[in-house]
């Protein structure tokens, strides 16, 4: 029956019908897998694309308080997506307090979770301040789920009017993406 692939001009006139239904056919399945691999590549690049777009418009969201009774800070996500705590930078004026202490690895916020860090340095800095509201910068370091390095830049008002601490305020006035690393740090420490 496929003797006339072999042996040219022994082909009759349904043995050249079928041989161009079968090379229509060829060229038919060749052009079906090239778009189902040109389909698959222009989908991957476009969920990449969705990808960066919608890290363009996210930041995380992260509420930074003092507890004075327990001494503690607390870190609450109040995002929609997991973060990871990593660790902070203290520094009171141009005096550094501890250096950058970052852990080997982040402590996972889930959405509306809080993260308890111990303060221990803060009271003997601020009473070493000689102003009645000593001034204390705090920096702590925050991943996205994605990755994303974020500092949160803070400062601490502790409000000392008769020389013991009477009241902490906190107040995060910037969100810097990158500006830090693990592999960077000064101090890497793993607390339990």
């Amino acid at each position: 029956m496929y003797e006339w692939l072999y042996t040219p001009g022994s082909m009759s006139n349904s043995d050249v019908i079928q041989y161009y239904q079968m090379v229509a056919t060829w060229i038919a399945a060749i052009a079906a897998i090239a778009a189902a691999v040109l389909a698959w590549k222009i989908g991957t690049k476009q969920n990449d694309l969705n990808e960066v777009l919608l890290g363009l418009n996210y930041v995380p969201s992260v509420l930074f308080t003092y507890n004075k009774s327990t001494k503690h800070f607390g870190f609450q996500n109040m995002g929609k997506a997991n973060v990871f705590w990593w660790g902070n930078r203290v520094y009171a004026t141009s005096e550094s307090v501890g250096g950058e202490n970052i852990e080997s690895h982040g402590s996972l916020i889930t959405p509306n979770g809080v993260y308890s860090s111990k303060a221990d340095f803060l009271e003997p800095t601020a009473l070493r301040c000689s102003e009645n509201v000593a001034s204390i910068f705090y920096d702590f370091f925050i991943t996205d789920q994605n990755g994303k390095h974020y500092t949160f830049k803070n400062r601490l008002l502790c409000d000392k009017p008769d020389g013991t601490i009477q009241e902490v305020y906190t107040q995060t006035w910037s969100i810097v993406e990158g500006d830090w690393h693990p592999q960077t740090a000064t101090n890497v420490t793993r607390s339990e």
